[in-house]
């Protein structure tokens, strides 16, 4: 096995509109400072503050490739070692690529993921939009995942392009998280929470995942747990595409997952573009008075 290692500094590019709080994706592909739900350093309730919803392994993008009657083969989207159920005796094959080249120049954040064993070349441009002049449509809770593959092969390959997503309000003790997928053109998985507490920073809150595609899968529901992710990436490696429920109630952490399959041509280039939304508008200043957010003025649930 071929292994390359280099050191990854803790910075990276942050994701979000004006004022809509934001997420930042760094040079090893993960999402980290998930500052979205009315938390982290900028807080004026000091709960607020020191509130931890989501981290670092809490959104993955993963691909499968498999060139036409061929073999397939899985990586992660990401740097580092074996994780999300990976490992190197049960699920070798489940690893990350060998290597990132991360480009950010604020708001774009550009990677390009290195693996000979990969069948495609694979791209991500991550970024929100920020338009000089346009204080409104810079003020977008959201940020774009813009996936570019190429086929480099002489023949047809098969390429699914994974993302999971765990539901933030699972992270409350007697919260039960909802997940519901909207299927069609686009796409959604919904994600929101029951029993939320009266003037809670999540309360009122919800967040999506929306794919445009024409073969999507999904499930609603899939646990963080070895086992469970297992299964998934055994599903995934069968035929490039998952299983399971469209809506899912309940409490500890679980993953919704969106996957889109295609068809690439030699040399034929596609798209695939994941969109992450969310609508948390209970932004209280240090005295329990209610600020909210400008983009409450626009926008009703993560689903508009």
């Amino acid at each position: 096995m071929r292994y390359v290692y280099r050191h990854v500094l803790a910075s990276g590019v942050p994701l979000g509109g004006l004022g809509t709080g934001s997420i930042e994706i760094r040079a090893d592909g993960k999402i980290y400072e998930w500052h979205i739900f009315n938390n982290g350093p900028w807080s004026s309730r000091s709960g607020d503050r020191r509130a931890v919803y989501m981290k670092e392994d809490d959104m993955f993008f993963a691909i499968r490739t498999c060139p036409k009657g061929g073999h397939p083969v899985i990586r992660l989207l990401r740097a580092g070692s074996y994780e999300l159920g990976g490992d190197p005796y049960t699920l070798p094959w489940v690893k990350p690529v060998e290597a990132i080249e991360f480009v950010g120049e604020p708001p774009l954040a550009l990677l390009r993921y290195e693996d000979p064993a990969l069948h495609v070349e694979v791209e991500l441009e991550a970024f929100s939009p920020l338009i000089p002049g346009d204080v409104k449509n810079s003020s977008i809770p959201a940020a774009v995942f813009r996936f570019k593959l190429r086929n480099k092969r002489e023949d047809e390959v098969e390429a699914s392009l994974l993302v999971g997503v765990k539901n933030p309000f699972t992270a409350l003790e007697g919260v039960a998280g909802v997940n519901e997928v909207k299927p069609g053109l686009p796409t959604l998985l919904i994600m929101r929470g029951e029993g939320v507490p009266p003037r809670h920073a999540l309360e009122g809150g919800s967040m999506a995942l929306t794919v445009v595609g024409e073969e999507v899968s999904y499930s609603a529901a899939v646990t963080k747990r070895k086992e469970a992710l297992a299964r998934l990436w055994v599903d995934l490696r069968a035929d490039g595409a998952v299983s399971g429920p469209h809506r899912h109630v309940g409490e500890g952490d679980f993953y919704g997952i969106l996957c889109t399959k295609l068809t690439l041509k030699p040399g034929e280039e596609r798209v695939v573009a994941y969109v992450l939304t969310w609508f948390f508008p209970n932004h209280y200043d240090e005295l329990g008075e209610r600020l909210g957010h400008a983009y409450e003025n626009w926008f009703a649930s993560a689903e508009d």
